[in-house]
């Protein structure tokens, strides 16, 4: 609205617009206070738009930008997002695959590797896993079997013996004279596959079991043993569940 146009209107519609706008109209103004005022807050309002108008393109040159120097100086990009090798610790992880089988990794410190290895009763490192049937962080737990260990760092599978158990694995040095566990890992669970297959009977989502059949669920090993062991049981029993060949 410009001052020409304000010019132009009659006193009550002057009085309208500055009611509109929120503007106290005070005893004794006169028709070009109330222009003034009008023009005043129009002014406010325009630099308001431009601001906004300035902040969305800002805000769309950050998301198209990349045309940008700094975005094509490969120099420029930062260093250290790169995994690091080794992370001088000891530790060691485990995560449940299938009930069969668990991704195993660990880490032992470069110190601490040479530290035993120099020992004149060092026997070696070795993975350890342990088993219990209850979920027992503090409770004790038995040893299932050993692996030497020739690296200080790595990753392997390892399977585990039963389904129904709660896992864990530690780091195990041994010497002449004594054993010392340097970590262990957080303890997890191996269900058995009946109780998944109980599970997956009740589901009746077709959506869901199209995601199992692509991520090759049923070719998991404890499912093809499954199946395997249903087909053993078929054909040893006497009865028919079809019509007799009379041949």
């Amino acid at each position: 609205m410009t001052v020409t146009r304000l010019n132009e209107l009659d006193d009550k519609s002057l009085e309208a617009l500055c009611q509109k706008e929120e503007i106290d109209i005070l005893p004794g103004m006169s028709r070009s206070d109330l222009i003034a005022a009008l023009i005043e807050v129009y002014e406010e309002e325009e630099k308001e738009k431009q601001k906004l108008h300035s902040l969305i393109i800002q805000i769309e040159r950050s998301k198209f930008g990349f045309a940008d120097d700094a975005w094509t100086q490969p120099s420029e990009m930062p260093k250290d997002r790169e995994l690091q090798e080794s992370y001088e610790d000891t530790y060691c992880g485990l995560l449940l695959r299938d009930p069969d089988w668990a991704f195993c990794f660990w880490e032992i410190k470069s110190i601490t590797w040479q530290n035993y290895a120099k020992h004149g009763g060092f026997k070696g490192f070795f993975l350890q896993l342990m088993e219990n049937q209850t979920p027992e962080i503090n409770g004790p737990m038995n040893t299932t079997y050993r692996i030497m260990l020739d690296s200080r760092l790595g990753s392997r599978y390892i399977q585990l013996p039963k389904q129904g158990y709660y896992y864990q694995v530690e780091i195990l040095v041994v010497l002449a004279t004594e054993r010392t566990v340097l970590t262990q890992s957080s303890i997890i669970y191996s269900p058995p596959v009946q109780d998944r297959i109980n599970e997956l009977s009740r589901v009746n989502d077709p959506a869901y079991l199209a995601i199992l059949e692509a991520s090759n669920f049923f070719e998991t090993e404890p499912m093809k043993r499954l199946e395997q062991n249903q087909q053993d049981i078929e054909k040893s029993n006497p009865y028919r569940l079809s019509e007799w060949s009379e041949e």
